[in-house]
């Protein structure tokens, strides 16, 4: 992973730098979940030096997921990969890692507190129904954001649920495909034009 090619030559510590893509990792898991972000391929989805992830492109949402050759491109709730999760555990057992059991529960954490401040962040999506989005037109189209946040269940039941979705993300073999492709591209650019780098990359 581009994280792990980090490892060495950098200012930033390497613990210093796990710790930022688990905590930012975690953060936009949870957001484009319950907002239901769509068109979320490698692309869209990019990472600093320092380790913090960052997504880009938010033209579809509320559950609107783009489709290619008749098929959704989006087939888990959110992107959270078998490459993305090495960089938590590396040689040691995924499920006994420190950092991957922090991204877990974090994810659970900001779930809860999203949950808690549901009827704010379901007013504010409200407010912005006049404002002439295309896949935010009446209060029908909040629906996905009710019920992401899964609001009859409670605390304990809710992080069980959230976890079991970064189980099924880990578990899609399609994705695996799709980031290979995107990768191949991707060093295709970094090696044609070494100048043009930034020092941000897509996942």
């Amino acid at each position: 992973s581009s994280v792990e090619d980090n490892k060495t030559g950098d200012p930033v510590g390497w613990d210093s730098i796990v710790d930022n893509f688990v905590c930012s990792c975690a953060g936009y898991c949870v957001l484009s979940y319950v907002l239901g972000i769509g068109d979320r391929h490698a692309d869209n989805i990019m990472l600093k030096k320092d380790g913090h992830l960052f997504h880009i492109d938010f033209g579809h949402f509320l559950g609107n997921f783009k489709k290619k050759m008749g098929f959704k491109r989006e087939r888990t709730p959110f992107v959270f990969t078998r490459e993305m999760a090495y960089v938590m555990h590396g040689s040691e057992s995924r499920e006994k890692a420190p950092a991957y059991i922090k991204f877990c529960d974090l994810c659970a954490k900001a779930f809860n507190v999203l949950r808690k401040n549901a009827r704010v962040l379901i007013v504010l999506f409200q407010l912005m129904i006049p404002a002439g989005i295309p896949e935010l037109t009446s209060d029908d189209d909040i629906r996905y954001l009710r019920d992401k946040l899964a609001l009859d269940l409670d605390d304990a039941a809710a992080a069980k649920q959230i976890k079991k979705e970064i189980k099924k993300c880990l578990n899609d073999y399609y994705r695996l495909f799709d980031n290979f492709v995107v990768s191949v591209n991707v060093l295709f650019v970094l090696l044609s034009f070494p100048h043009n780098y930034t020092g941000y990359l897509s996942f």
